[in-house]
This record gives C-alpha cells, structure tokens and sequence, in this order.
C-alpha cells in the first residue's frame, strides 16, 4: 500500500483500503471502476505487481481468515528481533526454545478454558450487539431475516450460517446483520452460531503437541558428512 501512495494520491485512491475490505466481490469491482476512471495506468500497475490476492473477496471462506495485512510477520519479527543477530544455529535453537515456552504457556490456558467458544471471541460478539441500532430486521421465520443495513437489505439465514454480506462465511464469527437478528429471539446462544475454528477444543488442539527439549549443541553427535559452503558475494549495485 506505501509503494502504491508514492505513486498515486487523492480522494479516490484513498478508496482502496476498503476495496482490500470488502467482502462482495460487486463492492470491491465498483470501488475499484472508479479508481481506474480516476486513473486508467492503475490497473496495469496492479497487474504487474499484485497479482496475489489481496481482497477479501478473492478469499477462500473456507479458511475463516480475513486479514490482508503483514501484522502477523510484524508480530512475530518484533517477538525475535533481540535474537535476530545470533549465528543461524543459535537462532534457530533460541527461536525453538521461545515457541516450545510459549505453546506450554498456550496449553496451560486451554486447561482453565470453559465453555464452547473461546472467552474472547464471545466477548468481540457481546461487544458488537450494543451498537446495532442503525439496523432493522424484518423476520420471515425464526431463522431467517431480512436486515435493512443504510438502504442496503441483506439476507440472514441461520440454519445454514450464512449472510449475504459474506462477512459471516469469511471470518466464522457472526456478523452486524446476523447478531441484529439473533439479538430479536429470545433463549439464543451465540456460542451455536461461531465456527468451530474458534472453539476451546480447536485451541487446546492447536498447542497439544509438544515440542521437544534439546540438548545443547555441544552434545550433539559428531558426523563425518558435510559440505563447504561458497562465502556469497554480493556485487556493486
């Protein structure tokens, strides 16, 4: 996104944020007609040089991830950025004692999880029913609305889990339009409405491996196999 504001700047390249957002693909094609009318030699740029996808709706819902940022390698790059100057064989057994630390901290908290859904996740969902009142739901059944959404109608099915925002199906957890609905019926329980990716049992699952501890390298088997590995030296640029 930085490469791209160097190259372009106004109102209507502020726009692509919520292009990468959105979920609809007609959302994202309409916001980004007008880009292109703003600026025709945009899309070959785009072309040229993401051509992976970096739109919500070009996701595959089936994996339940939204994210179209770097935060995570951000995340973990901060989390090893004191070891990062250690010779490669030192990294690498830093790096698999801090992931060995931290999953035995992970399935510590599992075994004080209760509940179906993760504790977090259901205090997100609880969160989000307080700022609803922009929406008006008309039902047609118990499980299925319509939600009027700032002059857009969506459809809510809950049977099947499913809104036509798409937000729902992307990330497993519910959306405005399906919490409005669910927050009109009386005795629902919004753990029966999240995907099972964030569920206490998929958590524990996630950190039941264990990693094994080392020895320390001046322990370890001597080996008559190995290879001379050439210096790489860069040129002038």
């Amino acid at each position: 996104m930085q490469n791209f504001i160097k190259r372009w700047s106004g109102d209507s390249f502020g726009q692509m944020w919520p292009a990468a957002r959105a979920y609809r693909n007609e959302v994202f094609e309409k916001i980004m007609a007008e880009i292109f009318t703003a600026a025709p030699d945009v899309w070959p740029w785009i072309r040229d040089h993401h051509s992976l996808k970096w739109m919500r709706c070009a996701f595959n819902p089936d994996i339940k991830c939204n994210h179209i940022t770097n935060n995570l390698a951000e995340v973990f790059n901060n989390w090893a950025k004191d070891i990062k100057d250690l010779p490669v064989v030192d990294l690498v057994d830093k790096l698999r004692e801090m992931i060995m630390v931290l999953w035995r901290k992970r399935r510590r908290i599992g075994e004080r999880l209760h509940g179906k859904i993760l504790p977090a996740i259901m205090v997100q969902l609880k969160a989000r029913t307080r700022r609803l009142g922009y929406l008006r739901v008309v039902s047609s059944a118990n499980w299925s609305a319509e939600v009027h959404d700032n002059g857009i109608r969506h459809i809510v099915k809950l049977r099947i889990k499913e809104c036509t925002c798409l937000a729902w199906q992307h990330t497993g957890k519910l959306c405005e339009h399906a919490l409005a609905f669910l927050t009109t019926q009386k005795n629902v329980q919004l753990e029966e409405f999240v995907h099972e990716f964030y569920s206490v049992d998929k958590f524990r699952a996630a950190y039941e491996r264990v990693i094994e501890p080392m020895i320390d390298k001046t322990q370890w088997p001597k080996v008559d196999k190995w290879s001379e590995v050439q210096l790489l030296v860069q040129g002038v640029a």
